[in-house]
């Protein structure tokens, strides 16, 4: 594979960002907690509502890897506002595109989210929710020292089968 970078998105790359998010969802129905019909129908003004915060990096951030200019995955953090809550951060849209993926593209991204958190010195813990089935997900997710917290019961209905999402942290 040729090489690729990994960069925060910033406010022109709206349509890439949006693009693959829309990508994730339709190609990978069991990885996410949101259906793509969910995002699929909605106006560039709720979209760019959406993505406001990831964009101008203002409570959260989204890493991007790139292939000569194309976005080929993303991870983004969400950074809590709330008092009692800032020292908490989630993991969030967390996805390679399925060309690219096997090319240690995820690896590289959960670093950058990683160290970013780091040098956040209020942010003590990072949380995110993966769905049960999601294996590989899982085991990269352990391989950078999260590890399960809880189980949510049967919290999603993907195609009339439940679906149990665990709760993982990794305490900085």
């Amino acid at each position: 594979m040729e090489s690729f970078t990994i960069a925060e998105a910033n406010i022109n790359d709206f349509n890439s960002v949006k693009n693959l998010m829309l990508k994730a969802l339709q190609t990978d129905p069991t990885a996410f907690s949101s259906d793509h019909s969910d995002y699929a129908n909605n106006s560039d003004s709720w979209w760019q509502n959406y993505l406001y915060g990831y964009l101008n990096q203002f409570y959260s951030k989204l890493f991007l890897a790139k292939q000569d200019n194309k976005v080929i995955g993303m991870v983004g953090i969400l950074l809590d506002s709330k008092n009692r809550r800032k020292h908490v951060a989630s993991v969030v849209w967390f996805y390679i595109d399925p060309e690219y993926r096997k090319f240690g593209l995820g690896r590289e991204l959960l670093k950058n989210l990683i160290e970013f958190a780091k040098t956040n010195k209020a942010i003590k813990k990072l949380t995110l929710l993966v769905n049960a089935p999601q294996h590989k997900a899982i085991a990269i997710y352990k391989e950078f020292g999260f590890s399960i917290s809880g189980t949510l019961q049967k919290e999603l209905l993907i195609n009339n089968e439940f679906i149990d999402e665990y709760i993982m942290e990794l305490f900085l």
